[in-house]
């Protein structure tokens, strides 16, 4: 272990060091092509080389110099085509450095750092998007004939314009001599800097746009196939305990199939990745099916988070240097234990006999009719428009499409009038004895406060009808998170949210009203590297998750629902 962990610690001093060293070749590149050269090598040089091939060769030098320092960001990533690149560039640096004067020192320099770029290969194994190094190749060659192009008619006008007759050849020519920041017959007498500048100013950005595009991280943006999607549903199905499982099918996430039939789902955004909840597979293989995962997205150039994880496996994660923090508690109740009797309960069970005098509970299997459909997605609609929300990205949690609607069970309660007045739909699991509360809407304008109380009742009631013993209410936010001295900063940061910023979320009252139904808490994590971005990170959860708009609202008795 100890020779494993030496062997590492190199590896990673040795990468950042080649790291270090294409940053300084790169400002070594460019201080030696702006500096004047030694006149005595120049005298020499120029017996064997023509001073215009010198002069482009000084610009050229700049350019490549200026592209070792942007490369040098993906060689700390281990990026295979930025390996690729630096040896490429360090080899014509070597040929540009004697061709620009005679400067062997330089050469000497690059051709040791083309050596140790060499011998280190095998630790650049990190990928680039294919579709994304192929676009990027045909944008640079498009970019060097639109270059041209550009040049040719540009040059064309010019001498047109002052009446120099220049044949097809010797504009080609200039044009290359532009390129080549060379002097160019008949022009420089001309006022034309403008074009020049406009010349080189898109030659550049270019250039750097194809690199950025050569570099860029893997991503997924496939659909499952049937077959895919077939074989989830059945791991699903067959090893799942978490009710969290059940959104790995919704949402077009993307799978990852390890050796041991474990699945892994997930979302990607630029080098972000977010998995939803651990790996869905055995026990005794969840180390090695984290080990297959985690070096897959090494490979691809990801930043894994794990969101939504439970306390399972955290150390299995230590194992690979990534930490957690608590984002909340579920609520669970045990349906088979729920009662309403007792004092503490008189204030709900006077709201539930009220409700149950005026309104009716109902359910509605799947498949749902289009009828209830379209009622549904208005009452959802007119939710989120009142609490300025844009619809979930069914990431960890479902969303109101056709499909999804059609394929769940929803619970009503209905007025006498037959109008929905609030709903829920329920998802199961099987293995774990449990179902959950995804969607929660009640309607605007609804003149009853207390038919979402009435609702869950009856949802545990189903439960224990079912001899379903676990009834899942769904993710408190920051709930009894960063309460203890010894929490994390991450953890005491989000308890300073629920506390202070429940004017704008409402974290207090989603909490409280659960805890009216005396469930058992259970913790929350998010899983991530040692060393993680926290703003990349939540910039990636909202992207893939929330797409929330916050309300600003001060009225403190705001309905939750």
């Amino acid at each position: 272990m100890k020779s494993i962990i030496n062997k590492n610690v190199f590896e990673k001093i040795n990468i950042g060091l080649i790291g270090i060293i294409t940053i300084l070749s790169g400002f070594i590149n460019i201080f030696s092509s702006i500096t004047p050269s030694i006149k005595a090598r120049l005298g020499f040089l120029y017996n064997f080389v023509p001073m215009e091939i010198s002069n482009g060769a000084r610009f050229v030098t700049i350019f490549f110099g200026i592209f070792l320092i942007f490369l040098s960001i993906n060689l700390f990533r281990r990026k295979k085509t930025a390996w690729i690149l630096a040896f490429s560039l360090f080899i014509f640096s070597i040929i540009l450095n004697l061709i620009k004067g005679f400067d062997y020192e330089e050469a000497i320099f690059f051709l040791i750092l083309t050596f140790w770029i060499l011998k280190n290969r095998k630790y650049y194994n990190v990928l680039s998007d294919k579709p994304s190094i192929k676009k990027g190749i045909l944008i640079a060659i498009i970019s060097f004939i639109f270059i041209f192009a550009y040049g040719f008619i540009g040059l064309y006008v010019v001498y047109n314009k002052h009446n120099i007759e220049m044949n097809v050849l010797d504009i080609s020519k200039n044009v290359f001599n532009i390129l080549m920041n060379s002097n160019i017959k008949n022009l420089e007498q001309l006022e034309y800097k403008k074009f020049i500048f406009s010349f080189d100013f898109m030659f550049v950005i270019l250039c750097f746009y194809s690199f950025f595009k050569i570099v860029q991280p893997i991503l997924i943006k496939n659909k499952p196939s049937r077959e895919e999607r077939l074989k989830a549903e059945e791991i699903i199905k067959n090893k799942s305990k978490s009710l969290i499982s059940n959104f790995c099918l919704i949402g077009n996430k993307n799978y990852f199939f390890t050796k041991h039939n474990s699945l892994i789902a997930y979302k990607t955004s630029g080098r972000g990745c977010l998995v939803l909840g651990d790996p869905i597979g055995e026990v005794e293989f969840i180390e090695d099916d984290l080990n297959e995962f985690i070096e897959f997205g090494n490979k691809n150039d990801w930043n894994i988070y794990f969101y939504e994880t439970s306390g399972v496996y955290l150390d299995v994660y230590k194992k690979f240097n990534f930490e957690n923090f608590k984002i909340g508690r579920e609520a669970v109740v045990d349906s088979e234990n729920f009662t309403l009797d007792g004092h503490e309960n008189k204030k709900i069970r006077s709201i539930v006999k009220k409700i149950k005098d005026n309104y009716s509970f109902n359910i509605y299997n799947s498949p749902i009719d289009n009828s209830l459909i379209y009622k549904l997605k208005n009452i959802t609609n007119d939710w989120l428009s009142a609490h300025n929300k844009k619809e979930n990205g069914g990431f960890s949690m479902g969303c109101i499409s056709d499909e999804y609607i059609k394929s769940t069970t929803f619970f009503t309660v209905e007025n006498k009038q037959g109008e929905i007045e609030a709903f829920l739909n329920i998802i199961e699991n099987k293995n774990n004895n449990e179902i959950g509360v995804d969607l929660m809407r009640r309607r605007i304008n609804s003149e009853n406060n207390g038919v979402m109380e009435f609702l869950f009742v009856e949802l545990i009631n189903y439960a224990k009808s079912k001899n379903i013993k676990n009834v899942n209410l769904g993710l408190s936010p920051f709930y009894l998170v960063g309460e203890d001295k010894k929490d994390k900063m991450m953890e005491k940061f989000f308890n300073f949210i629920y506390k202070n910023l429940n004017s704008i979320y409402n974290f207090k009252g989603l909490s409280l009203f659960k805890e009216k139904f005396n469930p058992n808490w259970e913790p929350k994590y998010l899983v991530y590297k040692e060393g993680s971005n926290f703003i990349n990170m939540g910039i990636l959860i909202i992207k893939v998750n929330y797409n929330i708009i916050p309300k600003i609202s001060f009225n403190k008795n705001k309905d939750i629902y």
